[in-house]
């Protein structure tokens, strides 16, 4: 099911993100990802529509 990102569901998102980042952006530094994490919910994420697919549980695979 595909459905608009929630501010309370951002929290999920950020966990989605971060796991997709460890896994092909090894060139990242842990002090780069922290930032970024830090900086994705509220600088950017508050600018944007985000849409996510959830599968039949509801858990959020990609956005």
């Amino acid at each position: 099911m595909v459905k608009e990102v929630t501010p309370r569901e951002w929290g999920e998102l950020l966990e989605v993100w971060e796991s997709a980042v460890r896994a092909t952006h090894d060139f990242i530094s842990e002090e780069d990802l922290q930032f970024y994490k830090k900086a994705i919910p509220e600088r950017y994420l508050p600018e944007l529509c985000v849409y996510c697919l959830r599968n039949e549980a509801g858990r959020m695979l990609v956005f």
